[in-house]
């Protein structure tokens, strides 16, 4: 007994839901807990750096902010002067009395200063007459000038370092050195919030330049393990006890309105968020040298003239010195940094892998001013936006009847990751897009897995039927939906193709049984190949024939021409078959082609306990005819006039006749398809346009003219039976049998 198709049946759409959530749960848990590893960790940093780079420059410089840096210019105006770097303490305190009297708001040092100015009790040396004494006392007498430089009003703020190792100076300069550090700290407000970087030991500058300055703030940095500086660290720990950072100290010595509390540091107005590890990510002005520039020597310079001005008593000129000038440093905080060639202070960035050191505090400060720096949602957070996504998809992808709507929702919340990923992070947010974009593939991916085990017995069933008659592309087509194969029809333009043997009957009657069996074994599967190399569907094969249509259940615009390039492969493979003939003892075999383009019923048709997946209609028999019609014309492809119109500029045709089928009344032009244009040969195109010109002359009623014509096509292509058709045509007309002017129409007597 005849069954049913079950296996084109798919999952329940309620358990197929719960499925699909299931594995993107089961995937946002695995990809939650690989986060934290280092290959996860790397990836996430690069797509970082890349929205880092994209949103560079969001924000202008303050232009409150200017960078003094000593570069490789400054040490070449020096050296004239007979001062080699380091430069003496005298000369930097010249800068600074400068920027002093200029009006500078504050000098941020981002240089450490731990041994240059020492004073001999720092060392612990307290014999005052003994040589070590006096040779570290002759060092610090230069250190007080520079130690002057720093009174008010201008607010100097020196550089610490957090360190895992105690500091060199030894116990009695830490002795000396801790209560001014003490007093600095007592100058900020509370540190409420998570210290981003943690040592056990602070290094401290020398006494007497730690005394005179304002505050103090640790200058070291917090690089990720791909040895990239892409974070702040505003409040770090030393023995527990918790400091402000370089940057964070300098906007204490600018504002009074400063507030360190539940994971944000406000500025006034300005908030800037924390992490929960106590970073914020850096929000790049621009790559180096982004910042105004003062020179450093000019300073140095100008200080000194300053200093000659105050030895002859004027006190009332501040000084320029080439082109710096009072006015650029006037109410600004002025960062003060060592970057010369040798001694080079950069950094790797992710604008760029020599970023200057010194520049990368002063844009912290910046950040800081006006909280625009980035903070990453936790751990969590991210975890439960890839827990959404993965599992609102699966779901999605389980109840997806077609696979293009599960790609196109795939790609949306793709889109939805990076397109708001990007948006947040110009807003200050940073997001996982690497973890959570992974999740979305795998979770297509398993998805899809899932619906190919479940859908296997469907699939394989239908490849079991089809794959003998259907494309794979077609094959495929009714994969993603069953519904093609749903029982009933379908009105569609097609182009139909039915090819036969010419003298079969005799052929399988010399042949017997088995033979035959054999010989149609090896020719209907090399006849089958051309169509479904063309996206074609194989209707049947009834005994010799085969009845094949192109464009549908897959549509194709070109279906004409797919059809025709398939009528004329089917002849070249032929080829293969001729050896099994010859062995059989049979002559050459030859097949006749008939196709035909235009409307036509495709679908199944039958009941449901039997059907076939067919084409019927006009259309379909008019192929027919046109492949029996062969043997009139002596041709072996004919085509339909439609199909020939569709196909025409691919395809190299001669016109025959206006054809008559049995059972019709009205003429249809038909032609000869000799090859495709792509490889059509010069004769054949030869052939093609003598046999044209024939057929006008002879429309034309000029019988001399068709005939020299036609005995030049016979020449290119001898033994071509369209042109003993055509001659024949001839013949008729001038022995009377023919009724002049011939109208081009042959009547089909039989099928």
């Amino acid at each position: 007994m005849a069954k049913k198709a079950p296996r084109l049946q798919t999952t329940p759409t309620r358990v197929a839901a719960l499925m699909g959530a299931l594995i993107g749960l089961a995937i946002a848990a695995a990809l939650w807990a690989l986060r934290p590893t280092n290959a996860f960790t790397g990836l996430e940093w690069r797509i970082v750096d890349a929205r880092t780079q994209a949103f560079m420059g969001q924000r202008k410089p303050d232009p409150d902010l200017v960078l003094a840096e000593v570069r490789g210019d400054d040490l070449a105006a020096i050296n004239p002067l007979g001062y080699k770097w380091p430069w003496p303490l005298f000369l930097t305190a010249n800068a600074f009395e400068w920027f002093r009297a200029a009006g500078a708001r504050a000098v941020i040092v981002d240089v450490y200063q731990f041994d240059r100015g020492v004073e001999p009790e720092e060392y612990g040396l307290t014999d005052k007459e003994s040589k070590e004494y006096q040779e570290a006392k002759a060092m610090v007498d230069a250190a007080d000038e520079l130690a002057a430089a720093y009174r008010p009003p201008t607010r100097v703020v020196l550089a610490v370092a957090l360190s895992s190792n105690p500091p060199e100076i030894g116990p009695a300069g830490i002795a000396l050195r801790r209560p001014a550090f003490e007093k600095r700290l007592t100058r900020i407000p509370p540190l409420d919030v998570r210290p981003g970087m943690e040592r056990p030991h602070v290094n401290l500058p020398a006494l007497k330049l730690l005394d005179a300055s304002h505050g103090i703030g640790f200058a070291s940095t917090l690089v990720d393990d791909d040895g990239v500086l892409r974070r702040g660290v505003p409040v770090g720990s030393a023995g527990g006890r918790r400091l402000p950072s370089l940057p964070l100290a300098a906007v204490f010595a600018m504002s009074d309105d400063v507030e360190v509390a539940d994971g944000r540091i406000r500025v006034g107005r300005a908030e800037q968020r924390l992490s929960d590890d106590g970073t914020f990510l850096v929000a790049f002005r621009g790559p180096s040298d982004t910042y105004p520039r003062i020179s450093p020597a000019q300073a140095v310079l100008a200080g000194g003239e300053l200093a000659n001005l105050r030895a002859g008593g004027d006190q009332t000129t501040v000084p320029g010195s080439g082109g710096l000038k009072p006015e650029d440093v006037r109410g600004k905080i002025v960062l003060w940094g060592v970057n010369p060639d040798g001694v080079k202070d950069v950094v790797s960035a992710p604008v760029g892998s020599a970023f200057s050191g010194p520049e990368f505090q002063l844009t912290l400060i910046d950040n800081l001013l006006h909280g625009d720096g980035r903070w990453e949602v936790s751990r969590t957070t991210n975890g439960l936006v890839l827990l959404g996504f993965c599992a609102l998809l699966g779901l999605l992808g389980g109840v997806a009847k077609r696979r293009g709507v599960f790609l196109t929702a795939t790609l949306v919340a793709a889109g939805i990751v990076w397109g708001g990923g990007y948006w947040a992070f110009g807003k200050g947010v940073s997001f996982d897009l690497f973890t959570p974009s992974l999740g979305i593939l795998m979770t297509y991916a398993g998805v899809l897995a899932f619906k190919t085990l479940t859908e296997g017995r469907r699939n394989k069933w239908l490849e079991g039927t089809f794959s003998q008659y259907l494309a794979p592309a077609v094959i495929k087509a009714i994969k993603a939906d069953p519904s093609m194969l749903a029982l009933g029809g379908r009105q569609r333009e097609v182009s139909v193709l039915f090819s036969d043997v010419k003298g079969f009957t005799t052929i399988s009657e010399t042949l017997g049984p088995e033979n035959t069996v054999r010989l149609l074994n090896d020719y209907l599967s090399r006849q089958s190949e051309p169509v479904l190399q063309n996206d074609g569907v194989i209707d049947k094969f009834i005994g010799d024939a085969v009845m094949a249509f192109f464009g549908e259940p897959v549509a194709h615009a070109d279906h004409a021409l797919r059809a025709c390039r398939a009528a004329v492969e089917s002849l070249a493979v032929l080829a293969g078959t001729q050896p099994l003939a010859k062995e059989l003892g049979l002559g050459t075999l030859v097949n006749r082609i008939g196709v035909a383009s235009g409307p036509a019923t495709i679908g199944n048709i039958g009941s449901d306990r039997r059907f076939n997946y067919t084409a019927i209609g006009d259309t379909v028999n008019f192929a027919s005819r046109l492949e029996g019609a062969n043997k009139a014309f002596g041709s072996r492809i004919l085509l339909a006039d439609a199909t020939y119109q569709a196909a025409k500029d691919a395809v190299l045709a001669k016109p025959l006749a206006k054809l008559i089928v049995v059972g019709k009344t009205e003429p249809v032009p038909v032609h000869e398809l000799i090859a495709l244009v792509e490889s059509a040969s010069p004769e054949q195109r030869a052939h093609a346009e003598a046999f044209g010109r024939a057929h006008a002359l002879l429309l034309a009623d000029d019988l001399d003219g068709a005939e020299t014509a036609l005995a030049e096509a016979e020449k290119l292509v001898p033994d071509d039976g369209p042109c003993r058709w055509l001659g024949g045509i001839i013949d008729g007309l001038r022995l009377g049998m023919i009724a002049r002017p011939w109208n081009g129409v042959y009547v089909l007597e039989s099928k």
